[in-house]
């Protein structure tokens, strides 16, 4: 997508924006992948250096597993506003 040579062109980042992602689940596959996505810094959170913020999620999918489409929609958002704040709900 070359999301970084935009941000850099255009100076931009996210900052003072709120996305928000409805979806079918955000982080229901065993082994909590969302905090592995948040250490590899491809989602906001407390171990993300570049945002700290935490995603606001306010409703899961809470059925058991599901896809975590939305968390995968959410990745693609941190890539191109790395900054903004983001929620997701079901």
């Amino acid at each position: 997508m070359n999301a970084d040579y935009v941000r850099s062109g255009f100076d931009v980042a996210g900052e003072n924006i709120r996305v928000g992602v409805i979806s079918d689940s955000y982080n229901t596959i065993p082994g909590n992948p969302a905090a592995t996505d948040i250490l590899n810094e491809d989602l906001p959170g407390a171990s993300n250096t570049s945002n700290a913020q935490n995603v606001n999620v306010l409703k899961d999918y809470p059925y058991g597993a599901a896809s975590d489409e939305g968390r995968a929609m959410m990745q693609i958002v941190h890539d191109v506003a790395p900054k903004a704040d983001l929620s997701f709900r079901t």
